[in-house]
């Protein structure tokens, strides 16, 4: 139950898969680019929907955009460095430390400095008095403080 920042393995109180075991794993040039600023803004974003990890990569690193000049459809793959399931098992795509995910389409130029993280949760976004179930607010409190560096002073929830 480890994280890798670094290249370290860094210990987590909930279950975390890394892209060694898993298989899925966003590397520059397909949903991310190298990173280059050092990270302070972590970005949580609820899924709405309760889909295994995989269904989350290939969404991601199949999505399509309208070309600007053309009009037509062209590859334009996005990421996540983290992902939680509803049972909270952290799914981890990226070392954060390294690369640098794209999970906003033409806005990621605006956040190199961001580590993102997707939640499933289908009740969270449909009631803005609901509370995220208990178990993804545990993983994300866990990886809080290791998100690199651990001085990130900013979170936010989309």
């Amino acid at each position: 139950m480890s994280l890798i920042i670094r290249d370290k393995c860094v210990e987590c109180a909930v279950p975390v898969i890394d892209w060694h075991e898993h298989g899925m794993q966003f590397v520059p040039g397909k949903g991310a680019r190298q990173r280059t600023r050092e990270p302070d803004l972590f970005v949580g974003h609820w899924t709405g929907a309760e889909n295994p990890a995989a269904t989350l990569y290939n969404t991601l690193i199949n999505h399509k955009t309208k070309d600007k000049d053309t009009g037509k459809l062209r590859p334009a793959p996005l990421g996540v460095e983290f992902y939680i399931d509803p049972e909270a098992t952290i799914y981890q795509f990226a070392d954060p430390a390294h690369v640098d995910t794209f999970d906003a389409g033409d806005y990621n130029a605006r956040a190199p400095s961001a580590v993102r993280l997707q939640a499933s949760d289908t009740r969270f976004p449909k009631a803005k008095s609901a509370k995220p179930r208990a178990k993804t607010s545990t993983a994300i409190s866990t990886m809080w403080p290791y998100s690199p560096p651990s001085r990130c002073t900013r979170l936010c929830f989309c």
